[in-house]
This record gives structure tokens, C-alpha cells and sequence, in this order.
């Protein structure tokens, strides 16, 4: 049932109980003497069919779902619309044989995709359905993720951030990377998808921020300026406990809070505006920087940046790619700056792959750089970068590179 939670959740447990006896009621009153109708979860109802073809099913299931939408739910003097989202598995040509527990999995799965696709409607059970896919890689790496972060096999690396005026790095960005079983590295890209679907992320998130005040209590007390980026989830924004983890961690690690940059993308902060806008205000009254990555790809921009407490803003790479030979894209970009400008943010261009990107965006007025040409992420960090027409500088310790955090810190656990 798609509208259980609602019913439940406005009109309490009772009501809930009432309208599900009463789906039960519709369900056996449209079933046939064979059939057997029978609830199998808070919400969920299984009904077997007998003698039926996989179109008489279809057509039978089809059938219910719209005596479902059709049916109202009173409590109260309130009507609620109610509907189903409905799989369909079954034995072909009756010489068949499944386990039980296999024709469940995949009626279970075909009502999955019948979700995916927008609920209210039903979806027969294919194999190969892409949507599967999903269920099948979250099986396969969400116990993958939960032992890397129990083993210690996630590391961070830090790609550098340089600042156009003077050609110095002031900020790293930490990019998470995790080592499977047999040590080859994993990108973000194949576990966190997972991690987000499976409620692993907000492990991941902390995780992340924990190492990130390690790398910067790490620092030579001469280079105590250089602040960090971390990334943060679209769901970091859900987890009602995120503010009093983070303060607590940044009082533990007694790090100043103004070295540490959020970063939010763009979609992230349109989707969960309100809380978005609640966390950030209290992050940034204790000192956090934040900024809003993946600037001018979202549709509702300029509606509501001015009203957006960030420091900084990321433009979004798509626009930096070939910002040096391209007209529109150095329109764009100049557009991009004068809102910041005038806003009394600071910019960053990310994905400067080359010199003449380097050089456009400079001349375009960017206030800080970050791509390959400045310096790949690494475990071990860059302290410099040469730069034409910049005198580097000369970092503590002399050979290039400065302190990589501590592999792991006793007082906070392994993952927050």
C-alpha cells in the first residue's frame, strides 16, 4: 500500500489498524474461491492465484490496483485516496516448480520496480529488469562497505585548492576511496550510491569528517591556515543528530572550526531547502565555512542563492571544461561571478584540466582553482604548486609535501 505510512503516521496506529482491515475486506472480496489472500508485512498483502495465465494474472492484478485507487479511507471526517503498487510472479505453463520463498523474492522485487517506476501500478517479474540491478549491487557491496569501515580500509585523498592571487594552496578537498577485499581501490562512484540507499552514508559522512581533523591537526603550527573541503551527503541533511556529532567532533580534535568547508551540491540543497538552510546557519555560527558545489546546474539558481547562508560557490565544471575556447561558457562563467560578487561570496572553478583553462578562468576573475593542472588527489598531499608568472612557496618541511593524517584516531572508534 503506498498511502499506509500517511494514514498511520497522521491518524495514529488505530486508524492505521482500521484501514488495513478494511483493504483486507476489498481484497477478499475480489478474489476468487481459490485464491488465498493473506498479509505478510506492515503494509504489504500477498494473494496466490490459481489456474490463471501470466495475462489473466495481469489482468486480475490490474484490476485490483484500480479498486484500490478508486477506494477512500474515512477517519475522523477526513477521506484519504489510497492506492498500490503491485508485483506479479508466477510458475509458466504449469510445469513449472519454485520454492516458495523464490516466487515471494520475486513477486517482492517486481513490486520494487512497480515503485521505481512512479507506484500505483503494476509490473510483471523479469530477470532482467535494470532496476534489479540496484537490489543486486546493494546485496553485493553494502557488506563490502560495512568491512572496509570496521577493517579500516578507507582512506582519504586530497586534491589541491589554489587561490588565482597569489598561486598558493589554502584548501585540500577530501576524496573518499575504499580498498576492497584483495586491496584494489574503489572510487566513490561504485559504493556510494550503496551506502546512500542502504543508510550506510551517514557512517561514511563522519568517517570522512573525522580523518579530514586529523589531516588538519596534522599540520606544522606554521601552516595552521590551510583548511579542508568534505563533501557532504544529500541524506547528511536528514540525520537529525548531524549537528551534535559535528560540533562534538571539531571540540574533541580542537581544530578551529573556520578551517573546515562544507561541501552541498546544488540539487542536495534544493530537494531539503528548509533543513538545508536550519544546518548550515548553525554550522556556520560556529565557525564552519561552507559552499555550494555544482553551481548553475540546477533550475531554480538564482531564486534562492541570495538566501542561501554559503561562503563560497563552485562553479560547476561542466562550464569550466572548455571555458577557454568557448564564448558561451566564458559568458556564463563571468554571469556566474558578478552574482557571487555581488553576494560577497568567493568562487571556485573546479576541472581545470589545463593551462588555457587556468589562464581564462584567472582572467575571468575566479578567486580559486582546482583540477589536475593544479595537482591530482593524493593520499599524500601537495604543498605547492608552479604556477607561470607565480614564485612558489616554499612549504615546512621542504620536500613538497605536507603531513598525511594518522591512519586512525584511538579516541573516536573507527567510523562515528
Amino acid at each position: 500500500m503506498d498511502r499506509f505510512k500517511l494514514v498511520n503516521d497522521l491518524e495514529g496506529h488505530e486508524a492505521g489498524d482500521r484501514f488495513l482491515i478494511e483493504v483486507s475486506r476489498l481484497l477478499r472480496r475480489h478474489a476468487g474461491h481459490t485464491d488465498t489472500v493473506a498479509r505478510i508485512g506492515s503494509d504489504e498483502f500477498a494473494v496466490l492465484l490459481e489456474n490463471l495465465s501470466a495475462e489473466q494474472a495481469l489482468e486480475r492484478a490490474e484490476f485490483i490496483r484500480g479498486e484500490l485507487e478508486g477506494y477512500g479511507f474515512r477517519h475522523g471526517g477526513r477521506q484519504y485516496r489510497t492506492c498500490a503498487s503491485i508485483g506479479v510472479a508466477g510458475i509458466e505453463g504449469g510445469t513449472g516448480s519454485a520454492a516458495v520463498s523464490e516466487l515471494m523474492a520475486q513477486a517482492d522485487q517486481a513490486c520494487f520496480v512497480a515503485k521505481q517506476h512512479g507506484r500505483n501500478r503494476v509490473h510483471a517479474y523479469s530477470e532482467g529488469d535494470p532496476e534489479l540491478d540496484y537490489l543486486r549491487r546493494d546485496h553485493t557491496w553494502a557488506p563490502l562497505i560495512r568491512e572496509a569501515i570496521e577493517r579500516d580500509r578507507l582512506f582519504l585523498c586530497f586534491q589541491p585548492i589554489v587561490r588565482t592571487r597569489d598561486g598558493r594552496i589554502t584548501h585540500y578537498e577530501c576524496l573518499l576511496r575504499m580498498r576492497d577485499r584483495d586491496g584494489n581501490v574503489c572510487m566513490p562512484g561504485e559504493f556510494i550510491p550503496v551506502a546512500e540507499r542502504t543508510g550506510l552514508i551517514h557512517r561514511l559522512d563522519m568517517w570522512v569528517v573525522d580523518r579530514a581533523l586529523d589531516f588538519l591537526a596534522a599540520q606544522p603550527r606554521g601552516e595552521r591556515d590551510v583548511r579542508v573541503s568534505v563533501n557532504l551527503s544529500a541524506h547528511a541533511f536528514l540525520n537529525r543528530e548531524l549537528f551534535d556529532l559535528l560540533a562534538r567532533r571539531l571540540e574533541m580534535s580542537r581544530v578551529p572550526s573556520d578551517r573546515l568547508l562544507f561541501e552541498i551540491t546544488e540539487t542536495a540543497a534544493i530537494e531539503n531547502m528548509a533543513r538545508s538552510r536550519e544546518l548550515i546557519a548553525r554550522l556556520r555560527a560556529l565557525g564552519c565555512r561552507f559552499a555550494l558545489d555544482d553551481f548553475g546546474s540546477g533550475f531554480s539558481t538564482f531564486n534562492y542563492i541570495k538566501h542561501f547562508p554559503v561562503d563560497y560557490l563552485k562553479l560547476d565544471g561542466s562550464f569550466i571544461v572548455n571555458v577557454a575556447n568557448d564564448p558561451v561558457d566564458q559568458a556564463l562563467v563571468r554571469h556566474m561571478i558578478s552574482i557571487a560578487r555581488s553576494l560577497g561570496k568567493e568562487t571556485i572553478a573546479e576541472f581545470v584540466e589545463s593551462e588555457a583553462a587556468f589562464e581564462a578562468v584567472r582572467e575571468l576573475g575566479v578567486d580559486y582553482v582546482q583540477g589536475h593542472y593544479l595537482g591530482e588527489a593524493r593520499e599524500t598531499p601537495i604543498a605547492r604548486v608552479e604556477l607561470p608568472g607565480y614564485t612558489p612557496t616554499v612549504p615546512p618541511d621542504g620536500d613538497g609535501e605536507r603531513p598525511a593524517p594518522p591512519s586512525a584516531d584511538p579516541r573516536r572508534g573507527r567510523a562515528g
